[in-house]
């Protein structure tokens, strides 16, 4: 039987908003509501937290999840990449001789999931006969080819070339934009690359979600919370 980890990657640096990830949102830790979906999910085998931070490890313990205790101190650096994270675990559990076929990244800064949508990302992967499945949404305005840059003298360019940005919109390839909510990926596939985005990379998409950077994303899912209008787990 395929198994699959589920991997909440949780650093306590974070600059723009100290204390990102156990921040409070709809009456749970960030880092809570990427664990309840990892641990309610019957496709997922396991749920691991990695974090630099003991206090970030209690709670993620407390919620159900697993921990192959705090990270290296190289690893919880601003520049650290969730790559490396993951293999540098994938390791640890090897030499447990714990081995799994599939790593579901679930970033704690894009809550709004389902067990149900676990369910159709496997299967999405599954169907594409992919390496890998990561969501995305479509990215409607503004639209990349619009986008502009300021040259060294000070004239506005274009920011991607090969299109006008006076083209209607319609005209236009769709773009999408990573949802930062759903990352599945081969362990093999993994190794090989080194990176989430492997050759056959299938996209999973999905309507789109608050993915926290600033403290307006908090402060815009707090009120689809008092609204009524989030996609938070049930």
């Amino acid at each position: 039987m395929r198994k699959v980890v589920a991997i909440v990657p949780a650093r306590a640096g974070s600059k723009g908003i100290p204390d990102k990830n156990i921040m409070q949102i709809g009456g749970k830790a960030l880092i809570e509501w990427a664990i309840k979906i990892g641990t309610e999910s019957p496709l997922v085998c396991d749920t691991y937290i990695s974090t630099d931070s003991a206090k970030y490890e209690k709670l993620a313990l407390a919620s159900g999840a697993k921990s192959l205790g705090l990270r290296p101190k190289h690893l919880g650096e601003d520049n650290t990449k969730t790559v490396d994270v993951v293999l540098d675990m994938l390791v640890a559990f090897e030499k447990q001789g714990v081995c799994y076929d599939l790593i579901l990244l679930l970033q704690p800064t894009a809550p709004e999931r389902s067990v149900e949508q676990v369910a159709a990302l496997i299967d999405c992967f599954d169907r594409a006969e992919a390496n890998a499945a990561v969501s995305v949404s479509l990215l409607d305005e503004p639209h990349p080819y619009k986008l502009k840059k300021i040259s060294s003298d000070g004239w506005i360019e274009p920011f991607l070339g090969g299109q006008s940005s006076e083209n209607s919109r319609q005209t236009l390839d769709q773009a999408h934009r990573l949802t930062g909510a759903y990352y599945l990926v081969k362990v093999d596939a993994l190794k090989e690359s080194r990176s989430f985005f492997p050759p056959r990379t299938a996209a999973f998409v999905t309507y789109p979600v608050v993915n926290i950077d600033a403290q307006a994303d908090a402060d815009y899912l707090r009120y689809l919370v008092e609204t009524g209008k989030d996609n938070l787990p049930k």
